[in-house]
């Protein structure tokens, strides 16, 4: 496989390379197996205004799905599943979807940490109304969590706010969270800290370093989790973070993605060698 790494290279300031470079010599320096955990949008996808038009590229869905060959690749995302897994196409992976409400294995493999509930209907008629006056704000019913999404207007973010914590304070049972140009209510014990925590656990990967890579305020429980399990955090963009590392955007995500793999190719045996020995190859 030809992967370019060094021509990539020129999408990137020497400060950019260097980082990357150093995180990858963080990660192999610790001698131990790997799980990458990854937010979608943002980190892997650009936002865009109507989040049913984001992509991830072929670019970094190839990068993927080798590394996959050598290491756990897990999805951690606000999304849920169809949503989450469509912007994947072909390649299935473990999915911590809505923010860890919802965890997907494989097509045998799903739970859900709550019950179907009457209560994000009923959010979303009384949203419905509040937001007539507001034609650029937009809902989203996921089910197990409701989000009201003001990236179209930004300037109706305080609008949009106020909306949200009338309901969250006649709604003790859930939780607020800012994310990008979203308000989003869930159940109090959702977080994606707790995510990567349970999905670590089914999929047994507590003895990996763990690598979280994410870009947005809802990121930061996976970061806070992550680090007290001495792995490896990645904060994509500009704001406060608790992350131990920073890239400047997709593009540097992407040239990391690229560096990693190669030393993956390098100094990994694939995960059926793993599994079954040469012999069964």
């Amino acid at each position: 496989m030809n992967i370019n790494i060094h021509n990539e290279n020129r999408r990137l300031s020497s400060s950019q390379y260097d980082r990357c470079e150093d995180v990858v010599n963080d990660i192999f320096s610790q001698n131990k197996l790997i799980a990458l955990f990854l937010d979608i949008d943002g980190t892997l996808a650009e936002f865009k205004i109507d989040p049913s038009s984001c992509f991830i590229s072929k670019d970094i869905l190839h990068l993927i799905q080798h590394i996959q060959q050598y290491i756990t690749v897990i999805a951690v995302t606000g999304r849920d599943l169809p949503s989450a897994q469509k912007m994947f196409g072909e390649i299935d992976l473990p999915i911590a979807a809505l923010h860890g409400s919802f965890i997907y294995l494989n097509d045998q493999n799903q739970f859900s940490r709550h019950a179907q509930s009457q209560l994000f209907q009923e959010l979303e008629i009384i949203l419905t109304k509040d937001i007539q006056p507001y034609p650029e704000l937009s809902l989203e019913n996921k089910q197990h969590a409701i989000a009201l999404h003001y990236r179209k207007c930004p300037e109706l973010q305080q609008i949009a706010c106020q909306m949200m914590q009338r309901l969250h304070h006649q709604h003790e049972q859930l939780r607020l969270i800012k994310g990008k140009y979203v308000y989003e209510l869930v159940w109090n014990d959702i977080d994606k800290g707790q995510a990567i925590a349970e999905i670590s656990h089914l999929l047994d990967l507590q003895n990996h370093l763990a690598i979280f890579i994410g870009d947005d305020r809802t990121d930061e429980d996976g970061f806070r989790y992550v680090n007290q399990m001495k792995g490896i955090t990645i904060k994509v963009g500009e704001g406060t973070t608790i992350a131990t590392y920073r890239f400047k955007d997709i593009d540097q995500v992407n040239f990391f993605l690229r560096f990693f793999l190669e030393r993956l190719l390098d100094t990994a045996i694939p995960k059926h060698k793993q599994k079954y020995g040469e012999e069964h190859v």
